[in-house]
């Protein structure tokens, strides 16, 4: 049986740590998602525009609201996973990307979602982030990771269609699509 394991089979993660220089001189810094990082998902998510919240969160936001992001809880549940990009502006670090995957009951398929800022996109942040929720998931021995693209959102298809993602479903009613990849275990 194939299972979500917890991180603490790789406490770090530091395999899926990157750094980059984004256009204008930027560093970025993509890592695990860590539960004081509470404050920045915060200020992350109320800096979206409406647009951009939409499509992350379908028009709803958890009940939770934006702390449970990256709260304790959600981060110790062995069958969430989420990576963050951080941005350093001086000594300061801003969260710009946001992207996670949930397993379900049996850790066969998991769900995954991706935010990426208004003003840091179309720079590689949301590739990146999904080259990330890929490795790690097939780490865990995930079979399918799906997740719903809105359809009025030309570059989140197309980075679906080029990482291999298909689509599985279309809601035209609600404006979606939803991509699944069947992912394969690390070294088969």
């Amino acid at each position: 049986m194939y299972a979500c394991l917890a991180d603490n089979d790789s406490p770090t993660l530091a395999h899926l740590r990157r750094s980059w220089q984004l256009p204008g001189g930027h560093q970025a810094v993509l890592r695990a998602a860590q539960p004081d990082d509470a404050p920045l998902a915060e200020r992350f998510l109320l800096g979206l525009s409406a647009r951009t919240h939409r499509r992350r969160f379908v028009g709803r936001l958890p009940a939770l609201g934006a702390a449970a992001m990256a709260s304790a809880g959600a981060l110790a549940n062995p069958r969430h996973f989420a990576l963050v990009a951080m941005l350093r502006d001086g000594t300061q670090e801003r969260l710009v990307a946001d992207a996670r995957f949930i397993c379900d009951g049996d850790g066969r398929d998991a769900e995954f979602a991706i935010v990426v800022c208004d003003q840091m996109r179309r720079q590689g942040l949301g590739r990146a982030l999904m080259l990330g929720l890929q490795q790690r998931a097939a780490e865990r021995g995930v079979r399918w990771l799906r997740g719903e693209v809105h359809m009025d959102n030309p570059p989140m298809l197309a980075l679906m269609l080029s990482l291999g993602f298909r689509p599985s479903r279309c809601d035209e009613a609600a404006g979606l699509m939803v991509f699944e990849q069947r992912l394969q275990a690390p070294g088969s």
